[in-house]
């Protein structure tokens, strides 16, 4: 999809960094093997998805995929519609478990000598007067109600959704929202992910295995509810998903009570201001700042390191040539940061190079 957009450097930068986590998470990162059916008179066909998986492979440096026949895609779906299938493309992506992915990251921050901080809230950041100084963040702990001081170098604001109640600067994000439905392994059984169009508009929809159960999604659309309450699919979303399920499995008649439970989340997308489609904005991430304090948003979760080279740079905190480095490097991250503490608890007055507000 992001290839079809015009975004070649997104999907570039995306499965190197995704071959990278292959290589260095084995057991977290898992390479996973992905259909996506042809049908006549449904664009795009065999010729035009060989193309594009071709430079997909060749920006991943790896060469995966392969045509397979119709009867072998019938055999290894039980259940899909046959009507008008002309075999499919099998590619492969990879697959993680992202709560364990952001849980690795912070104990590897942790144990290179950072600090990490839960049940905290940062009420306050300022700069001071003398910017030789730098910030004082004010932080609320939510479980005793305590305040603390920290006092820092660089502040980094990398708050997703919510990032522009922190900015200071004009609204950049358009949060978009997209769920999940799990299904009845019993009622759709499937062993390998499913890339597959919605009948209603196009959109390429998943349905993959995810721990013992039938996972369909994702979609995507403006979420203008608040955001300090959670995130939950729509009467709307389920409807639109169980159309796809039916369309490509009619024979299954897969309804509301075959459904485990949903899952939603809000994705934090850089506007591009034009009114455009929610699925036709751009997954890229922007890094941007005031008074000092440098906010990042957007982007993929496959190029989170990338994200936080930008906003290291933006900071000041390395240079061009240590950035250019770091993207291209084999090694894992650019270093611990100097200066950080050593306790991982009960941090009441530090000083540290580099804050960053999760």
């Amino acid at each position: 999809r992001y290839i079809a957009q015009g975004e070649v450097r997104l999907t570039r930068d995306a499965l190197r960094e995704r071959e990278r986590l292959l290589r260095d998470l084995p057991g977290l990162v898992e390479r996973a093997g992905y259909l996506f059916p042809l049908r006549q008179g449904q664009f795009p066909g065999r010729w035009p998805m060989t193309a594009v998986l071709s430079l997909y492979d060749f920006l991943a440096g790896i060469r995966d995929h392969r045509f397979l026949p119709t009867e072998e895609v019938l055999k290894r779906v039980p259940g899909l519609d046959s009507s008008g299938l002309r075999g499919a493309m099998s590619y492969t992506d990879a697959l993680t478990d992202d709560c364990r992915l952001v849980m690795r990251t912070l104990l590897e921050g942790a144990r290179h000598g950072g600090v990490a901080q839960n049940y905290a809230r940062v009420v306050q950041a300022e700069r001071s007067e003398k910017r030789e100084q730098g910030f004082s963040v004010t932080v609320e702990d939510r479980v005793s109600g305590e305040l603390s001081t920290l006092k820092a170098t660089a502040v980094v604001s990398a708050t997703g959704a919510w990032a522009d109640r922190f900015s200071g600067t004009e609204a950049r994000v358009r949060p978009l929202r997209g769920s999940h439905l799990f299904i009845d392994p019993a009622v759709l059984p499937v062993n390998d992910c499913l890339t597959v169009m919605h009948p209603e508009d196009g959109r390429p929809v998943f349905v993959f295995p995810w721990e013992g159960v039938t996972c369909v999604g994702t979609t995507d659309l403006d979420h203008p509810q608040d955001m300090d309450i959670e995130a939950a699919a729509s009467d709307r979303e389920v409807v639109y998903l169980l159309k796809l399920i039916n369309t490509q499995f009619p024979g299954r008649n897969v309804t509301r009570e075959h459904i485990y439970s949903t899952i939603a989340g809000v994705r934090p997308v850089i506007a591009s201001g034009k009114g455009v489609d929610p699925s036709k904005e751009r997954r890229d991430h922007a890094v941007w700042g005031d008074n000092g304090i440098v906010t990042v948003s957007g982007g993929k979760l496959t190029t989170f390191r990338l994200i936080a080279l930008d906003a290291l740079l933006a900071t000041g905190l390395i240079d061009d040539k240590e950035h250019r480095r770091s993207q291209k490097s084999k090694a894992r991250g650019v270093g611990p940061i100097e200066n950080a503490p050593e306790a991982v608890e009960g941090v009441r007055h530090a000083d540290l190079s580099l804050i960053v507000i999760l």
